[in-house]
């Protein structure tokens, strides 16, 4: 049966089976079709599976969640799935013409992007046979004979539907059932096994689902306990809520408006108060994170309850959390209700390369009630209620489909490559993934420097390389430096996806995001046309957890690399300044963002030895 779930359930498809004609030689693929038909117990069966009610259990690996999943489905092509997973529930469906999902705080989500519109077609073509009975829009053949990843052998069916995503259809060759699927994204695959077919009004069923997919590291078991075949089901059943759950207020009026955030490391900080706690909590606004995060240590030193472990993506690659929920939380002039969010290890991530404590990130069930303003200019941020705001400025409205609710955009590099974009206000760089850039071939005869990045999922190391141009909302931004993702994973494995926008690129502009309408305007700002990359030292630094700041990566070709710096050398002063004189992290490197020619003495301590040396400032790349 079809497993749709969003965020971390995936795509299940149905094996279908094709007729073919009597009237000429049968085909390979035509006589392979007519065993699997035979197989799955005929043509009437098939056609006289109308609807059906089902329930099932699921575990999620290597997590261990368990839960279970009940789903509605009605020909043609609807449907509406419900997840309980403890302190995790969503509501999902089709009606027809939109995917939508209810996420775990009552929000309504449509999901209007092309990937969701590919995995559709392909998923109605299966589900409802129509490759089976409609050949229209269709190309199927017989591909060769292999083993499955169980290590059965197999006939294979290619399925290239026209406006969806191509799938292989492995059929066990002794009982000519569906061992395997495996559908294609542009980022990489999904693989789906199938298993203990058991026979349901007169048609072969998989009572037993396993769906891997390599990009997050995780797989999905589900088992059916039970199905109710060809009930009566109201067309409602499909349709989503017209309104999502009201789960904040403003104190005044329908805005908070100019409220001051804290912008440190090209990152943008607010302050939060939790439940009936007094403090403000350093809370890091992400665009980018498809949930609210709090910080694992801080959660259960309030004692907050911490559900099943789950798995998610972050620019890092796969990282694994926990489900939370915490009695409401305030922003300036905002005030929610109790939230189920996630908890992880952020001390892990953050301390490292800042002195601010982060003990949370807003993520898109924050910003998706709002129409968010971000003036990076003036470091303010104002909040709207989306039926109250109007727009009035001179800015480019570009529709931003949500990928897995995060904004997506157009964008050309170079003049010639045109590829989506994840709009990422929890990214402080931006960055092309690999499979793009090797498409494009982007590597050759370019200067590429190697650097580290870290964020949720650990730590990677990328690309670095100057381009000729980016162009987004209608601004050609000429001499970009951009980052190359090393490998697909985490966010940057989403389909159809080709990178991501940080906050790099966002800072030139003033951002308004309207997540009801899935759109994004942006106005240029003073900063338009800054240099990329103002760093001129090569140096990246952290710090450890008495606050000593090291060397943690050296660029190839920089002027730190020159004067043969090493990652893990202490830096004990910089000018005879010591670090603990400095107010934080930031006043420090701030310095290596200075006029070229600008010369530093750095004391720095490797092993016993203490080393000094001077750098001076260039641009190296």
């Amino acid at each position: 049966m079809n497993k749709r779930l969003i965020f971390i359930i995936i795509l299940i498809l149905l094996p279908i089976i094709a007729q073919s004609s009597p009237s000429r030689q049968k085909t390979e693929t035509e006589k392979i079709l007519e065993k699997h038909l035979k197989a799955l117990g005929g043509e009437r069966a098939i056609r006289s599976f109308k609807s059906y009610i089902c329930s099932s259990e699921i575990k999620i690996m290597p997590t261990g969640m368990n839960g279970t999943i009940k789903q509605w489905s009605l020909k043609p092509c609807l449907y509406r799935s419900e997840v309980s997973l403890g302190l995790f529930a969503i509501t999902q469906g089709y009606d027809g013409e939109t995917s939508w999902m209810i996420d775990q705080n009552g929000k309504v989500i449509y999901n209007r992007d092309i990937s969701s519109r590919k995995k559709q077609i392909t998923t109605c073509i299966i589900d409802d046979y129509k490759y089976l009975f409609e050949e229209e829009g269709i190309a199927l053949r017989f591909s060769g004979t292999d083993t499955s990843s169980n290590g059965r052998l197999c006939d294979i069916l290619s399925l290239t539907p026209i406006d969806g995503y191509p799938c292989k259809i492995y059929l066990d060759k002794e009982t000519y059932l569906t061992e395997q699927i495996i559908i294609e994204t542009e980022n990489g695959y999904v693989e789906q096994d199938y298993g203990d077919y058991r026979p349901v009004n007169k048609m072969m069923l998989p009572f037993e689902t396993s769906v891997r997919n390599p990009a997050i590291n995780q797989t999905i078991k589900t088992t059916i306990t039970s199905i109710d075949v060809n009930p009566v089901i109201p067309i409602s059943v499909f349709i989503p809520p017209r309104v999502s759950a009201d789960d904040y207020s403003f104190i005044k009026g329908n805005s908070s408006k100019d409220v001051p955030f804290l912008y440190s490391g090209e990152h943008i900080y607010l302050p939060v108060q939790l439940g009936t706690q007094k403090k403000n909590y350093t809370f890091l606004l992400d665009s980018g994170a498809g949930i609210t995060v709090i910080d694992s240590t801080l959660a259960a030193n309030l004692g907050f309850p911490i559900g099943d472990k789950i798995t998610g993506a972050g620019i890092g690659g796969t990282t694994y959390c926990y489900m939370t929920r915490i009695p409401g939380f305030k922003v300036e002039g905002i005030e929610f209700n109790a939230q189920t969010i996630i908890a992880l290890p952020l001390g892990d991530i953050t301390t490292r390369f800042s002195n601010i404590e982060t003990s949370g990130i807003l993520g898109y069930d924050f910003l998706s009630r709002f129409i968010t303003e971000i003036n990076y200019e003036d470091k303010t941020i104002s909040f709207f209620e989306p039926d109250s705001f109007k727009y009035t400025g001179t800015g480019q409205i570009m529709d931003a489909p949500l990928i897995h609710k995060v904004f997506s955009t157009k964008c050309i590099l170079d003049g010639e490559f045109d590829g989506t974009f994840l709009i990422d206000t929890g990214a402080n760089n931006s960055l092309l993934l690999h499979s793009f850039a090797e498409r494009n071939n982007l590597f050759s005869g370019r200067k590429l420097a190697s650097v580290s990045v870290v964020g949720a999922g650990g730590e990677k190391e990328v690309h670095l390389s100057r381009f000729k141009s980016l162009n987004i909302a209608g601004a050609t931004m000429l001499n970009p430096i951009l980052f190359i993702a090393g490998q697909e994973s985490g966010l940057a494995s989403f389909e159809g996806v080709s990178g991501v926008i940080g906050n790099d690129i966002l800072e030139r502009f003033k951002i308004i995001m309207n997540y009801s309408d899935q759109q994004i305007i942006m106005e240029r700002n003073s900063s338009y046309s800054k240099p990329f990359l103002s760093d001129k030292s090569g140096l990246q630094t952290t710090r450890d957890s008495s606050g000593y700041l090291y060397v943690h990566y050296v660029i190839p070709g920089s002027p730190a690399n020159e004067k043969g710096l090493k990652s893990g050398d202490r830096i004990i002063s910089i000018n005879g300044k010591k670090m603990s004189e400095f107010e934080n992290l930031a006043e420090a490197t701030r310095l290596f963002k200075q006029e070229e020619g600008t010369q530093f003495k750095l004391l720095v301590e490797r092993g016993k030895e203490k080393i000094r040396v001077i750098i001076k400032l260039r641009a190296y790349f």
